[in-house]
């Protein structure tokens, strides 16, 4: 038989894959007494139609019938590309001899998915008839309504957010008392179960918009194990060194050893004339950092910004080697940020960073079956508008390849590119509110963004403080549009909210910390 050009690549990839057994020749399926045997083609059985429309804040379970599936044999072909040979389990997608499951999130990119079963056979390959997925943009972006608790649960200059939710998760408030500073930890952000964790060696003058402390939560491998925060941060002039603690929650707050996580040192590059460290983010048992390492300091180079991450498993006290991250030809990678990595949320081990590549382009770090990787996207998918670069960077993961990536520029202007990145298919749309337009302030905010998921939608979450009419706001997209909605009663400096699935569920609700003259409260997220 013949098959399109572009798919012989992927068809000879299946027929070095699906070196299994051969099935047993079933015969004629038809059942026509040619005398001739016939290997069955694989097949969708519903839907009938061929055609399947899922809106973008989709975010309960697709099911499609299958048949004529061979383990290691059959493979899922999504817009003529190889994504899996049956039998295969991922956290969005899942093909057995019966089922293709589909596990979306929401923040679905808009487009359409091509998808066919592909068997070989005796050097033949056989293709089912497509099913055509069409992805379209929800109806409306519904309202939200936010709540905010009168408790002050701590005090403190800064915030940030550990974990996903609930007792794997953790709230840290920095307080600074002239040069010295320390960060009170909220296990379970439940103010009873509070540390004060000191950070010798920490400037908090080079922090003024984010908390500059990193940290990350190992999850217990069972329910008699306490749960252990890995916390580190930068110290140094340039900064140069970033170290860091285990700090162990039951069953009373214990302290390992400070340990030194990355410093010039162990960067091991003679060639650079300068070292300084940027961002670092701690996501489970990894460490990653921006480090500005020129090997000219009169001239800048592509290359000058990189990246680079080391195992940190502090509960076993070890570390693995420093990991570099390199582009073909080399690129800048910085303005490290959190992600919500919905697809991470599923197995509730999120694993992606937000990172901008070449000063534009967004891209993001993800943890691998086996280690840590950068994921590009599409290289002409430039964030941000004519005012020059976003002030704040942050990327929401989604199921099926989908991409949403906020840009928060100094103008006020807040921008998303929306795309997938799976191979063939540049989609992308940019969306944009102007400052002063719909609601939003003319103005930088106060502190950094954060997202969360409610009713299939991300919404970024963005706090500007008592100088504007707006002192906090909400901006979602579904796909096409985008539109911001303000927070009445909502005053924050800073905000940061649980990284969690729990606003999809059917009444389900966010929580959020709010920072407010130096007062933290508690709050809630609905749809309103």
């Amino acid at each position: 038989m013949s098959i399109r050009p572009r798919l012989w690549s992927i068809c000879l990839a299946v027929v070095c894959v699906g070196c299994a057994d051969e099935p047993e020749d079933t015969g004629d399926p038809s059942g026509g007494g040619s005398g001739e045997p016939s290997y069955p083609l694989p097949v969708f059985v519903d839907p009938a139609s061929n055609n399947l429309i899922v809106a973008s804040d989709r975010h309960e379970p697709i099911s499609m019938r299958v048949d004529k599936i061979y383990p290691n044999n059959t493979a899922l072909l999504v817009n003529d590309i190889s994504v899996g040979t049956a039998v295969f389990e991922k956290p969005d997608l899942q093909l057995d001899e019966q089922e293709l499951l589909f596990l979306p999130t929401g923040g679905l990119t808009p487009g359409l998915l091509n998808l066919q079963l592909l068997t070989r056979h005796d050097g033949d390959l056989l293709l089912s008839t497509p099913v055509e997925l069409s992805i379209v943009p929800s109806e409306t972006v519904q309202p939200v309504a936010a709540e905010l608790g009168p408790e002050v649960v701590a005090t403190g200059k800064m915030i940030a957010h550990a974990g996903t939710s609930g007792s794997a998760a953790a709230l840290l408030v920095r307080e600074d008392s002239g040069s010295t500073s320390v960060v009170h930890v909220l296990f379970g952000w439940d103010p009873a179960s509070s540390y004060a964790l000191g950070l010798p060696g920490f400037e908090s003058s080079r922090h003024p918009d984010t908390i500059g402390v990193a940290a990350g939560v190992l999850r217990p491998l069972s329910e008699e194990q306490p749960m252990v925060l890995q916390v580190a941060w930068p110290t140094g002039a340039a900064p140069d060194a970033l170290v860091g603690r285990r700090l162990t929650a039951e069953p009373e707050p214990t302290l390992g050893p400070l340990v030194t996580l990355v410093d010039q040192e162990q960067f091991d590059d003679p060639a650079i004339e300068w070292f300084a460290l940027g961002r670092s983010l701690v996501v489970g048992d990894t460490v990653v950092s921006e480090v500005y390492a020129p090997v000219d300091t009169e001239s800048s180079h592509p290359g000058d910004h990189r990246l680079v991450s080391r195992a940190w498993n502090a509960q076993e006290n070890s570390l693995g080697p420093l990991r570099h991250y390199y582009s073909n030809p080399l690129e800048d990678f910085d303005r490290l940020a959190p992600a919500l990595d919905l697809i991470g949320l599923v197995g509730d081990a999120p694993g992606a960073v937000s990172v901008r590549r070449s000063g534009s382009t967004p891209a993001l770090l993800v943890r691998g079956e086996e280690r840590w990787a950068l994921e590009l996207g599409d290289p002409t998918a430039a964030l941000g508008l004519a005012s020059g670069a976003p002030a704040f960077v942050t990327t929401v993961r989604g199921a099926l390849w989908s991409w949403q990536t906020w840009g928060v520029e100094q103008s006020g202007d807040i921008a998303v590119l929306v795309q997938r990145t799976l191979p063939g298919t540049p989609l992308q749309h940019v969306k944009a509110v102007a400052g002063g337009n719909e609601g939003v302030p003319d103005a930088v905010p106060t502190g950094e963004p954060s997202v969360a998921l409610v009713a299939g939608t991300p919404r970024l979450l963005v706090p500007y403080g008592p100088e504007t009419d707006v002192h906090a706001l909400t901006v979602a997209t579904n796909g096409m549009e985008i539109s911001a909605q303000p927070l009445p009663g909502i005053r924050c400096d800073a905000i940061v909210a649980q990284q969690t699935l729990a606003g999809n569920l059917e009444a389900g609700e966010v929580v959020f910390a709010c920072l407010n003259a130096g007062e933290v409260r508690l709050g809630t997220i609905t749809l309103g």
